[in-house]
């Protein structure tokens, strides 16, 4: 089955924003937990050129110049939280990050044909919907 992103440009329009956008504010004497987002919880970042350095140095520096789609899912600590790039070119090219860990260029994908093992929860923050119900993932298996 073939799936049809709708893509939408990083910036500040309310697609590219956490659902919930107020922000995450702390006191001095609250803890590193309390600022964390709940595990499992999906969040649009804004990317910034340093990151867009990073992600031409994993692979595909063409790739990285192009529209951007950015964000993570919160692990339980900042070394179990998941980072995921999704650029939109002629095709659908996408890396992944884990907590503190580098970027590593995972390949590129037909986006007629099926679209980067990101969660649903992210894309759903990026404003994209699939042509079918959960969109057919690139993963295998």
């Amino acid at each position: 089955m073939a799936c049809v992103a709708l893509v939408a440009v990083l910036g500040d329009g309310p697609a590219n924003r956490p659902a919930n956008s107020s922000p995450v504010t702390s006191s001095a004497n609250d803890d590193e937990d309390a600022k964390r987002l709940p595990a499992g919880s999906a969040t649009s970042l804004v990317i910034d050129k340093e990151t867009r350095d990073l992600l031409a140095r994993a692979g595909h520096p063409e790739a990285a110049s192009g529209t951007l789609y950015y964000g993570l899912v919160a692990g339980d600590s900042d070394d179990t939280d998941r980072f995921f790039a999704v650029a939109m070119l002629d095709r659908q090219y996408f890396w992944t990050k884990q907590g503190r860990d580098g970027w590593r260029y995972q390949g590129d994908f037909d986006g007629r044909v099926c679209h980067p093992p990101v969660p649903p929860e992210l894309y759903a923050q990026w404003g994209m919907s699939f042509s079918t119900p959960g969109g057919p993932s690139c993963a295998g298996g």
